[in-house]
């Protein structure tokens, strides 16, 4: 009967020799998000998993790496509050609006974000307003406001770069009562 013998052949040094390593080495660092204010994960092309914190800039502007998907964190949200985004891709497919703390997009999978859409919803909502800008290919911008869908001119270019906070509103106009409620001639 044959038999198989395998030997190791090379030029480094024995096994034994080989200096020992101390765990893995391609361990990424963890992420940090800041405790006040709106954070905002993103996954950007040929990049990765990046934060900015409340009113920086995730991602280039002057560049043409894609803005792949992101993650809104906010962990001093006013009651009353909450924030919602949701976004299409290139193609046409809407990803629904999802609350904060949850990811919206895709990774490594090389799809363009060519609109997005932030909304502060809530009972306090009308207290406060977005703050930020969204960048797109081909060096336009567009500033970010509560329910507005944002994108290019054309609608084909893809998303850069985003920044975001929530101020309180200037001047918010006081809620009005909802006059279908007290009409005494109006009944549903």
């Amino acid at each position: 009967a044959p038999a198989l013998r395998v030997d190791q052949i090379g030029l480094d040094a024995p096994p034994s020799v080989a200096p020992q390593r101390e765990g893995p080495t391609n361990v990424s660092k963890p992420i940090e998000i800041s405790g006040n204010g709106i954070s905002i994960i993103g996954h950007i092309e040929r990049t990765g998993d990046v934060v900015a914190s409340d009113g920086q800039q995730l991602g280039q502007e002057g560049s043409n790496l894609r803005l792949e998907g992101f993650q809104v964190m906010w962990p001093d949200k006013p009651d009353g509050l909450d924030l919602t985004y949701g976004l299409t891709l290139e193609g046409g497919e809407s990803i629904p609006m999802v609350s904060v703390g949850q990811f919206c997009g895709t990774r490594n999978q090389a799809r363009r974000i060519t609109e997005v859409t932030f909304a502060l919803v809530g009972a306090n909502a009308h207290q406060y307003q977005l703050d930020g800008v969204a960048h797109f290919s081909g060096g336009f911008q567009t500033p970010v406001m509560s329910g507005l869908t944002l994108s290019g001119p054309s609608g084909l270019e893809h998303l850069t770069s985003i920044s975001l906070r929530a101020v309180a509103a200037v001047n918010a106009p006081p809620r009005k009562p909802n006059l279908w409620n007290d009409s005494p001639r109006t009944q549903v």
